[in-house]
Parts: structure tokens; C-alpha cells; sequence
């Protein structure tokens, strides 16, 4: 989609969306409106940010033992870009290169051995080719897998720690399935996409599922006794595609293509539902203990982040981010408890959020590093006059903004040369009337907003 100002651009349901949750509600949308209901007062959404430099288009979340994040991502600028890796360890960041180079990191996807290390596939666009790294414990390996880089590419570890990969190259945009355990790999052509996503998951004998998509065909094909089986499933054109299994031997596949969609195949078959009517791309899903799905997707008219989860009746959905274009890199994964994490980009840093009690010692809301460009609110709700604290990364001309939950323009608190540093300005509300806003910082191809709610 159109990068946009998201700020400048907010539909009235989706702010109307933002503004309850701000105020400690929620709302869950069905095919026919938005609802509003009470959201848990115990369990909410926390923040932190990763010490990385702007997430791009890749990059990829796991947890560790610990229920800490594992993230690996491509850097895509300065003399350590590259396919990075780095890990919380409960207090910090600990990042390195695992492999340099401007064009390293692409598509990178991660899993975890049995040991719990780190697996990641990924793409070098420079000598054109598919690359597989991993970490033993004491030092990172890697290795070219396919000498010429396609286009989808996903992955999956057995429990034996061997590694299954599906991908299409790009020669005939045909659909490969690899095989690596002690001996190396085993490379078989198992069909031919005409787009390229494609997701692999392995069921609970350990036998690989590949989903792809040909000449509007949705393509299930699975290894079974040395035999791979196929099935068509449904007319559709995917734009992202992820795919798992849940207990039962359920098979969960969610897919955007103008719609968010969800299918799963049970003991009767294929079953297809519409998940969301603003589309998800990129989506990404994760499936609980109790047979619930989770996505974390991007909705495509304002480039929202939405998280959208199951219950009883249907599914709940979230708006959790909604400054624009804030839904690259999306990656969500489930804790031991099923709280759902989410990694993704927001226009100009990495973001992680997750659901549930504070945890590691993060807070909620927990603020940007000093090093990003970042705007923080000290009196909230703001009754008289609030400070508005600035931390400007570079030097430039920026303006604060004030806009109401139509995205209209109510008010400017600063506009002006600010160099690089910590700067404050004053927000006198007197002028509006109580409700809630949002005051946005922009400048120097960065923006960033925080809610504010106004009270007599």
C-alpha cells in the first residue's frame, strides 16, 4: 500500500477505536460494526523497544526459555549492515552480525533448535542467493543453501533438530521443498506458483505441509512415507500467508488477499472464514494450547497494526498501533501462558508488544532510548497546561502538532529549528474543548504521536 501520514488520514471508526483504547477499552469488530466492550483491567499491552536500528521489511521474533524476545533482522544501513541477530537477556540488548553485507538479511525467517538456539534462513540479494545460519551454542555458522535466490521462502525444525524449508526460485517461479539433518541437504521440485508466497509447518509425526498458490488455486501438498500427497482448496490470490498446526492435528492457514482470511482443515475437511474485511498484509499467526489463533497483520486502507484473536463467539479484534505505516516486519509468537507478542516496524524504530502482566521488568508505555526521536507527555490526563518533552535525534525543522480523533489539525504548540538533543515546548489546551487528541511530532522523514486526553 501507499505509504501515508497515518496521523493526517484516520478514518473515524479506527480513531474512534484508538481514542477507548487509550481510555482503558477495547473494541472487537464483526462483519457488521464495531463493538465496544470492557477490556481487562489486570492483563493489557505493554511496550518495549529493541536497541536496533528501523526494523525493515525482515525480521523475525521467537522466545526464549526465559520468555525473553530472539529477534533477527536485516540492518540495512551503515558499516554493520547485514543479517543481525539480537536477544533481551532481562536487563539488555545483546546484538551481533551474523552475516555482513548491504544485501544480507533478506526474507530472514527463525526458528529454534531443540536446544533452543537460534535457526535462521535468509537471503543475500547481492550474490543472489539463499543462506541458512546457526548458532551451537559458543559460535554462529553459516552456509548457501540454493545458489539462486527466489522469492517466498519459509522454514520449520523437527524435533530432531533437522531443518525443512519451502521457497520458490526464480528461473520458473517453481516451489521447492530442502531437507537439511547431519548429512546436508536434499533439494526436491514439489510444484509451480504463480505468486510468491509460500508457508511450510510440520504435523505432529513430523511429516512437512507446503501451501502456495497457483493460477488462483490455494495448493496444499504434504509428505506422508515418502510420498507427497496434493489438494486445491480454494480460488484465491494471497498477498501473505502463514500457516500451523494446533493440537487435534488441526491445520491453520491464514492468507490476505482483499479480505484477511482463515482456513483450517479438520478431520471434515477444509473450513473459510473472513478474519477481516480491511485485508492484513503482511500477517503473520500463532496457534495456542487451546486450538485459538492469533495474527498480528497490518490492515491495508490506513496501514494499521491490528491483532486479531478467537474466543467463543468469533474474533476479537485490536487496532494496537496506529501511527501509519506501522505494520512491516510482522512477527507474533505465544508465551508459555498464550499471551501473544508481537514484533513489527513503526515507520521509524522496531517495536515489541505483548499482552499480559508486566513482565522482565518493563512497564507499560515504556519510553523510547534517549537515542531515538521520541515525544513524551508529563501530565496525562492534562487539565490546565502539560510539558511536552522532545528528544530530537538530528538536527532540523520540526513542527508539534495537535489533531482530534478525525485526524483534523487543531492546533500547532511548536513549529521551528530544533538541533539534536532534549528540548521542551508547552501544550496549553485552553482552546480545546475535553476529549482526546493526539500531539505529533514530525521532522527529518520521522514522525511520532502520543494520546492525550483532556479534562476540566
Amino acid at each position: 500500500p501507499e505509504m501515508r501520514d497515518r496521523s493526517m488520514n484516520m478514518n473515524v471508526s479506527t480513531a474512534l477505536a484508538a481514542m477507548m483504547l487509550m481510555a482503558g477499552t477495547a473494541y472487537a469488530q464483526t462483519s457488521e460494526d464495531l463493538m465496544i466492550r470492557e477490556a481487562d483491567l489486570v492483563d493489557t499491552w505493554h511496550y518495549m523497544y529493541p536497541e536496533m536500528p528501523a526494523t525493515t521489511s525482515s525480521s523475525c521474533m521467537r522466545l526464549n526459555a526465559a520468555g525473553n524476545p530472539m529477534i533477527c533482522y536485516r540492518r540495512a544501513t551503515g558499516s554493520e549492515s547485514g543479517l543481525h541477530y539480537t536477544e533481551f537477556d532481562g536487563s539488555s540488548w545483546n546484538d551481533v552480525t551474523v552475516d555482513q553485507g548491504d544485501y544480507n538479511g533478506y526474507a530472514c525467517s527463525m526458528e529454534l533448535s531443540p536446544e533452543g538456539y537460534p535457526v535462521i534462513i535468509y537471503g543475500d540479494f547481492s550474490q543472489d542467493d539463499f543462506r541458512h545460519a546457526w548458532y551451537d551454542g559458543s559460535e554462529w555458522h553459516k552456509e548457501v543453501f540454493w545458489a539462486e535466490a527466489g522469492n517466498g521462502m519459509d522454514m520449520a525444525v523437527d524435533t530432531l533438530g533437522n531443518l525443512h524449508v519451502a521457497f520458490t526460485d526464480d528461473d520458473e517461479n517453481d516451489v521447492f521443498y530442502g531437507f537439511r539433518d547431519a548429512s546436508g541437504w536434499t533439494f526436491e521440485n514439489i510444484g509451480h506458483a504463480t505468486t510468491w508466497p509460500v508457508a511450510i509447518a510440520l504435523d505432529g509425526d513430523g511429516n512437512p505441509h507446503v501451501i502456495w498458490e497457483n493460477s488462483l488455486q490455494m495448493i496444499h501438498q504434504w509428505l506422508d512415507g515418502g510420498t507427497w500427497y496434493s489438494e486445491s482448496y480454494y480460488m484465491g490470490y494471497p498477498e501473505s500467508l502463514s500457516m500451523a498446526f494446533g493440537p487435534y492435528g488441526v491445520l491453520h492457514v491464514v492468507m490476505n488477499g482483499s479480505d484477511l482470511m482463515h482456513f483450517w482443515r479438520s478431520s471434515s475437511g477444509w473450513h473459510t472464514e473472513t478474519v477481516d474485511t480491511m485485508g492484513g498484509i503482511p500477517c503473520d499467526m500463532a496457534v495456542g494450547a487451546d486450538n485459538s489463533v492469533h495474527i498480528a497483520y497490518q490492515e491495508e486502507l490506513n496501514a494499521d497494526l491490528r491483532y486479531a484473536g478467537q474466543t467463543g463467539s468469533g474474533w476479537y479484534i485490536e487496532v494496537i498501533s496506529w501511527e501509519g505505516f506501522c505494520g512491516l516486519s510482522t512477527s507474533i509468537v505465544l508465551d508459555d501462558s498464550c499471551n501473544p507478542h508481537i514484533l513489527h516496524s513503526r515507520s521509524c524504530w522496531g517495536e515489541i508488544i505483548w499482552w499480559g502482566p508486566e513482565t522482565q521488568g518493563i512497564g507499560e508505555g515504556q519510553e523510547l532510548p534517549a537515542s531515538r526521536t521520541s515525544l513524551h507527555v508529563s501530565a496525562n490526563p492534562v487539565r490546565t497546561s502539560a510539558i511536552v518533552y522532545l528528544n530530537i535525534q538530528q538536527t532540523g525543522d520540526y513542527t508539534v502538532s495537535v489533531y482530534d480523533i478525525c485526524g483534523r489539525l487543531r492546533q500547532t504548540v511548536m513549529d521551528g529549528h530544533l538541533t539534536a538533543g532534549e528540548h521542551t515546548v508547552v501544550f496549553d489546551p485552553a482552546s480545546l474543548p475535553e476529549g482526546t487528541y493526539y500531539l505529533r511530532l514530525a521532522g527529518q522523514g520521522v514522525s511520532c504521536s502520543k494520546a492525550a486526553v483532556i479534562l476540566r
